[in-house]
């Protein structure tokens, strides 16, 4: 065995993923405000969004 097996032996690949404040983004793994996802979005398109206002509706 190698090295790199051993140490690949060693990694738990069943570990869970962070978790994400709620209202945030994740941007290639920055975490984002809605108000730095939101001018990201301007800054990307030129297209500003009027309402940033979410609701989280549970049945």
């Amino acid at each position: 065995m190698t090295t790199s097996q051993t140490a690949f032996a060693k990694i738990d690949i069943l570990q869970p993923a962070p978790t994400q404040p709620l209202g945030y983004y994740d941007y290639f793994g920055k975490l984002l405000s809605p108000q730095e996802a939101s001018q990201l979005v301007v800054n990307k398109t030129g297209v500003r969004i009027q309402n940033t206002e979410f609701r989280i509706l549970y049945p």
